[in-house]
């Protein structure tokens, strides 16, 4: 399936467990596109399935609307019946990483290397509060030209 237009096909990937902050958060949810290479990081309490299906739901394909296609791991949460059934539901098809190979997800690989730099040089020993302003450092990621596409997320999502 090629990605032909912004949303078309996205990843997600969950990194954590991480401190817990004063709002219960352990986990980060990064939804990437692959057309735009746009990202939403979400920070969540736990990694199961009805979380990642609620964040998914709520947090991005009410806002862009449903992608065509979804890609993660084999974890789990995105094995499960309840995820599945958000698929089947809104026509959204699933894919795979191959068994041990986290390449087959290198877009969502690249930026969680980016992301940990980003918290890292962000937090500057403020452990505890790492999730209060993930949505800043989204910002900044998609401000930045990305090095596949010469443009940024920002400039092929939302044309500025």
């Amino acid at each position: 399936m090629g990605v032909d237009a912004p949303m078309d096909r996205l990843a997600t990937y969950i990194i954590g467990p991480l401190p817990r902050t004063p709002r219960g958060n352990r986990y980060i949810l990064i939804i990437s596109d692959l057309f735009t290479k746009w990202v939403e990081i979400i920070p969540i309490p736990d990694q199961s399935a009805i979380t990642c299906a609620e964040k998914i739901l709520n947090e991005v394909i009410s806002r862009f609307g449903c992608p065509l296609s979804l890609h993660s791991d084999r974890g789990s949460n995105y094995e499960s019946q309840i995820f599945n059934e958000l698929c089947v539901l809104l026509e959204i098809k699933k894919t795979r990483t191959t068994v041990r190979n986290p390449k087959c997800n290198g877009l969502s690989e690249r930026f969680n290397k980016t992301l940990w730099r980003m918290i890292r040089a962000y937090l500057k020993g403020e452990q505890t509060d790492w999730d209060i302003n993930l949505g800043c450092l989204a910002a900044a990621y998609r401000a930045t030209p990305h090095e596949s596409t010469g443009l940024t997320p920002n400039v092929l999502m939302l044309g500025k």
